[in-house]
């Protein structure tokens, strides 16, 4: 409000320099009270009210009083348009924010895109609330993060037990329930604290701190310090070489068999060897010569 009286040329320049500042609207914070949707349910404007009260004077007393609720204020937030990436958080009611007046009117622009003349031209608002955007993520006392990061970008939330942390050497990704899992060189470092579990269609691997098990279906491959045990209808080994160095046992309620359509040697000959000489033994007669051959050859 511009008092006048006799006050010297500079006073009173001043007091209409103050009044006029009082006018303009830089940046200030604000506190998110709804958030707009278009027609296809996308989020894209949020209303807020301004929270730090306006300076009225009065009869030679100040008041303080609340600014307008200002509604449709577009969102600031990392967006790459041509490519259709972004990164958003989620927004509620009571979030801050800073909102901040731009110097020429944006509803052409805010509505339409592209470049738009400023409503009625030159004569159009200037540094008006009803021209803000609002910047979301703002914090104060009150609202401050724990356990800030200083080494470390994350994406978190206020207990920083579900997370995504990134620094120059590594990737760490952790969830409340105590599952994590570091990346770092060519290291992947799984910790659940008790299994870890990948599952792709029927096919699972479950690892624990003693054991990994493979499964598909009702196959399963458990591997244990010093043991690997086969559960499946059948087994194929499909190699041009295999090497067993140890026992070899079979069993089971149903007994074991073995079958094996190559050769099947030990380290003296061959078992179609032994059946060679089998076939064609003699003994030596008892009146003299030699018996003939088995009459039941293998």
């Amino acid at each position: 409000m511009m008092r006048f009286g006799s006050l010297s040329d500079d006073k009173n320049l001043e007091i209409i320099f103050n009044d006029l500042m009082r006018l303009y609207r830089g940046s200030m914070p604000a506190i998110i009270q709804n958030i707009s949707y278009d027609k296809n349910g996308n989020m894209f404007a949020v209303d807020v009210l301004p929270a730090i009260k306006q300076t009225l004077t009065a009869d030679d007393k100040t008041i303080y009083q609340s600014m307008p609720l200002l509604k449709a204020i577009p969102i600031v937030f990392p967006y790459s348009g041509k490519l259709n990436l972004s990164m958003t958080i989620p927004l509620q009611k009571g979030d801050n924010c800073i909102i901040t007046c731009c110097d020429r009117s944006i509803d052409n622009w805010q509505y339409v895109g592209g470049e738009q003349i400023p409503v009625n031209g030159e004569y159009g608002r200037i540094y008006h609330l009803t021209d803000a955007v609002a910047t979301c993520g703002v914090v104060n006392l009150p609202t401050a993060i724990e356990n800030y990061s200083t080494d470390s970008i994350e994406i978190r939330n206020k207990a920083a037990d579900t997370a995504i942390k990134l620094n120059d050497a590594e990737v760490e990704i952790r969830e409340k329930a105590g599952a994590s899992g570091v990346f770092t060189g060519n290291t992947i470092t799984l910790d659940s604290g008790t299994s870890n579990t990948f599952i792709c269609g029927d096919s699972k691997i479950t690892m624990t701190p003693s054991s990994i098990v493979l499964q598909n279906g009702a196959s399963t491959v458990t591997l244990t310090s010093n043991t690997i045990n086969l559960t499946a209808d059948s087994v194929v080994v499909d190699s041009p070489s295999i090497a067993l160095n140890g026992a070899i046992s079979g069993g089971g309620s149903g007994g074991a068999n073995a079958s094996f359509t190559g050769e099947v040697s030990d380290s003296v000959r061959s078992m179609s060897g032994d059946r060679a000489i089998y076939n064609d033994h003699t003994h030596p007669g008892g009146s003299g010569g030699t018996t003939g051959s088995p009459n039941q050859p293998q």
